[in-house]
């Protein structure tokens, strides 16, 4: 019984109830002793000499009168006054333990003694200390645009309505951290408002981008929705002149920008999503969520299930903006994105500067498939590039190599491998079936659920290494090509347009002149994989799996049958028994 007694006794609870009965009687016995000068003061008087403290940021004499006058200065009036008078410049770690005690009515800062000094407002009577009381501008407790939803605590309203006033009235952003960071352990909705607004913002002024032309300030910030709030933090990656780094040197800079500012604002996301439901009409909050205020920040320790993607897996998480933007950035900036899919983990790779609990903020099953969406709009980006340069297909090539990483796939051989040795595939090809349309290669398109070229499987995989080793060895014969009409040649272009292909190819070769029998067996060896990717057929006069598979493998051979002979080459004993095979079957 003792201890059941003892353990009550320490209750939260139970501490604050002793506490405010002692303070109440602290009280009743400093207004015994604050004279009667202070004691007469009519509740105008009182008003009106708290707001000339708080005015000239006299915190010491705010903390040896306010609590002298509980009966006519309520905790909100107090709070309400110093957001309104006090000056915004001052530092706000002379006044957090001020506001924290008058918020609860616990006071325990232990004060020098310090009498009052009643003379601003004692030539006033009564009816003048009115007038003037009725003449001031008191601000609400809550911020603009407060969330209907939010905490009503004097605290949350306090710290949180001051810090907007501090970056719009005086731009100092740096001083919000001193203010919030004391409430951050006990108050998990300024710890998420902190971590998913400030925070980003803190990074995207002073550390990142310092000379932003007209930044935004705190309470823009604070309004934007994910995918606005997104566009912004990101907008540096594409706008900025600056050089994106490569995996083996420092950080990229999308990588970063993603991993420590976009990251925290994801913190935010179940706030946001529970504020875009209050602006809908008659709507209320949505509290099943599983979204929680908390962040997992180790890099990755598993690996992405392949499962696909489907319907299911749209969360309607603003990590999915994210996802959108890689892929329509990858159509004029594919170097971007390389960098942020190279340098990040994913949504799970976040850095909050240490502002979190143990839990993680996404639970288990969302953040798989937001990691499955990651690993589409990995692929998607590949599909979506439109440049035809060879930075363009080293970058592929390494968005290969990092999702062998993320997929435990047995990684790509280097570009330069012989097509002889590269990886095979399997004769299911022809994902898209008989569709003739390519609406399936837009950016928006390759992210739709169960993407026969995007959703995250191992066929998809090897088949993306195909178009990339295709753009690869087409350039090497002389045609640049983007892996967008890699695809495009091989799913939806007819047999005329393959061949006319072709002939511009073999044509070019004729058109260099002499060369040895090395480099046409080379160029021969790449053609017939471009027919086929290695996949070895019983009847060779069926159509082949590559690129050119519309095209007989005789027309190939036919092909470059003539610009041998039109070249006058001798061929070697490899080279040789070709040319004699292929003037057998045209004999025949």
């Amino acid at each position: 019984m003792l201890a059941e007694m003892t353990q009550r006794a320490f209750s939260g609870q139970v501490v604050r109830i002793v506490t405010y009965c002692l303070n109440g009687m602290l009280h009743n016995k400093s207004l015994n002793m604050a004279g009667p000068e202070v004691n007469q003061l009519s509740s105008a008087q009182c008003i009106l000499l708290t707001v000339h403290y708080a005015s000239e940021a006299n915190i010491r004499a705010l903390y040896a009168f306010t609590p002298l006058r509980l009966d006519v200065l309520s905790p909100e009036l107090v709070l309400r006054i110093v957001l309104s008078y006090l000056p915004e410049t001052v530092d706000p770690s002379l006044y957090t333990t001020y506001v924290r005690e008058v918020a609860t009515r616990i006071y325990l800062e232990q004060q020098e003694p310090l009498k009052v000094d009643p003379s601003p407002v004692t030539s006033l009577s009564p009816e003048q200390a009115q007038r003037r009381v009725n003449k001031l501008h008191i601000s609400d407790l809550s911020p603009p645009a407060f969330p209907p939803h939010a905490p009503n605590d004097l605290l949350t309203r306090f710290v949180i309505h001051r810090a907007n006033r501090i970056d719009s009235e005086t731009g100092l952003l740096t001083l919000v951290p001193r203010l919030a960071e004391p409430f951050l352990d006990t108050n998990e909705y300024i710890r998420t408002w902190y971590v998913a607004v400030v925070l980003p913002l803190l990074r995207f002024r002073y550390e990142y981008y310092p000379d932003t032309k007209d930044p935004p300030t705190l309470p823009s910030f604070e309004k934007l929705d994910g995918q606005h709030g997104i566009d912004l933090l990101l907008s540096n990656v594409t706008h900025v002149d600056h050089e994106i780094t490569s995996s083996t040197e420092s950080e990229g800079i999308a990588a970063r920008d993603t991993r420590a500012m976009v990251g925290p604002w994801m913190y935010g996301h179940t706030e946001r999503k529970r504020r875009r439901l209050y602006n809908k009409k008659d709507d209320k909050p949505d509290v099943k969520h599983h979204d929680q205020d908390t962040v997992r920040s180790p890099p990755r320790t598993a690996f992405i299930k392949l499962d696909g993607v489907s319907k299911e897996d749209k969360t309607g998480h603003d990590w999915e903006y994210v996802f959108e933007w890689m892929v329509h950035n990858a159509v004029d900036d594919f170097a971007v994105v390389t960098n942020l899919i190279e340098e990040w983990d994913g949504p799970g790779d976040v850095d909050l500067g240490g502002f979190h609990n143990p839990q993680t903020y996404l639970d288990d099953d969302t953040q798989a498939k937001l990691e499955r969406q990651y690993a589409q709009a990995t692929f998607a980006s590949c599909y979506a590039a439109q440049a035809d340069t060879p930075e363009t297909i080293d970058g592929a090539h390494g968005i290969l190599v990092r999702l062998a990483q993320l997929l435990d796939f047995e990684p790509p051989p280097e570009l330069a491998t012989s097509v002889k040795q590269l990886p095979k595939v399997d004769k299911h090809a022809e994902l898209l079936h008989s569709t003739d349309s390519t609406i399936y290669l837009e950016p928006d398109v390759l992210l739709r659920p169960e993407h026969p070229l995007a959703t995250p499987k191992l066929e998809t995989y090897m088949l993306l290494q195909m178009m990339v080793y295709s753009a690869y060895q087409l350039a090497g014969l002389g045609h640049s090509i983007s892996i967008l009409n890699v695809a495009k040649l091989r799913f939806f272009a007819t047999q005329d347009e393959q061949l006319a292909l072709l002939l511009k190819i073999v044509h070019g070769l004729a058109a260099k002149g002499k060369r040895d029998d090395h480099q046409w067996q080379h160029d021969y060896d790449k053609l017939i994989w471009l027919w086929n990717w290695n996949i070895e057929l019983e009847d060779e006069g069926l159509k082949g799996a590559g690129i050119f598979g519309h095209i007989e493998k005789t027309t190939i051979e036919r092909e470059f049958l003539k610009v041998l002979v039109s070249n006058g080459c001798e061929s070697d004993d490899d080279l040789a028994s070709d040319v004699e095979r292929m003037l057998h079957i045209f004999d025949d």
